[in-house]
């Protein structure tokens, strides 16, 4: 059976047409969003990846402070690595 991919600019139009199988593929589905559409459609498989694009901040490493390594140690170990794998990607650390 043929996939069946059409392109919506909006949003709740494509909810719709997936909740009402007229789509197969969905695009730009929040968490929310999908765990809606399981609850009311549990035989729709979703599987929410999210964007392997980042947005980054990087210093310049020849400058002050940034040119000392114990500084750009200290920026990576303030970050809540296992915080943002949970709330942001959804997945355990």
């Amino acid at each position: 059976m043929p996939l069946n991919i059409k392109s919506s600019p909006d949003d709740d139009v494509a909810l719709e047409a997936m909740s009402a199988g007229k789509i197969d593929i969905m695009e730009r589905v929040t968490l929310k969003q999908m765990q809606a559409m399981q609850r009311t459609n549990p035989e729709i498989l979703a599987i929410r990846n999210p964007t392997t694009q980042a947005v980054t901040i990087q210093p310049r490493n020849d400058r002050v402070p940034f040119n000392d390594i114990r500084v750009r140690k200290a920026m990576q170990m303030a970050l809540d690595l296992p915080t943002i794998a949970k709330d942001y990607y959804h997945r355990l650390y």
